[in-house]
Formats: structure tokens, sequence, C-alpha cells
């Protein structure tokens, strides 16, 4: 995707889906905080740096930060079975996402810990 010179700065990306037109939609992604300025109802993914290993304290800094958005948050970052229950009670966010938090070597998933992560997820809701 190219730059374009209407994106505000702090974007890292805006990803589009080509479905019918009833279900488009956007997503904003950050790896940064919260941008500014995002149309109300735009989701925003509030993730961390990758590759980043994050402390206990940055972690529930960086569910307080999602907390305080007035958008839907789909919130990322370092998610894992045993963490995501106390992040979506902390910043109770529109959805959760994960990737290396459900896995046992890098790509691949484990089912056991995807059920586990979903579960958590639901019961904190």
């Amino acid at each position: 995707m190219g730059s374009d010179p209407g994106l505000k700065d702090g974007f890292d990306l805006v990803q589009t889906y080509d479905m019918p037109h009833e279900f488009r939609d956007v997503i904003v992604a950050s790896r940064n905080g919260a941008p500014g300025e995002v149309p109300d109802g735009v989701p925003i993914l509030l993730d961390l740096p990758f590759g980043s290993r994050p402390d206990g304290d940055e972690l529930r800094a960086h569910w307080a930060r999602a907390a305080e958005v007035r958008q839907p948050v789909i919130l990322a970052g370092s998610l894992d079975p045993q963490n995501v229950a106390h992040a979506v009670r902390a910043a109770g966010p529109w959805a959760v996402d994960t990737a290396r938090g459900v896995e046992t070597a890098p790509g691949v998933k484990d089912h056991d810990l995807i059920r586990a992560f979903v579960r958590n997820a639901k019961d904190a809701a």
C-alpha cells in the first residue's frame, strides 16, 4: 500500500476489505498508542511494537491506554491465554487479537491454547 498524504502521523496502516458495500469497514492500526482524529465508529487496533517483550507494568499501561479510546478497540500485543482475561477486564475492548500467544513454535498454532484464549476472553467479557 502506498503512502497516503491524507493519513495523519501515527498511523501505521489502514486496512480495508474488498467486501460488499454494506460490510465494508476500515480498521486503523497503531503500535504507538491511540492515533488522533479517527472518525467515530472506526475500529482501532492497538498493538505493541513487533518483537517487544513487555513486562507486567507495560502491559497494564497498554491496556489502560486502550480503555481510554472512545472508538471500538481491537486489543493486540503480547496477549495469551494467561493474560487475556486481565486485558479484557482492564481495557473493555471490542475484540482481542493474538498470534504468537497461541503458538508452540513460530508459526505453529496450538488448538488447546486457542480454545483457552477464546474461553478466557469470553469469560472476562
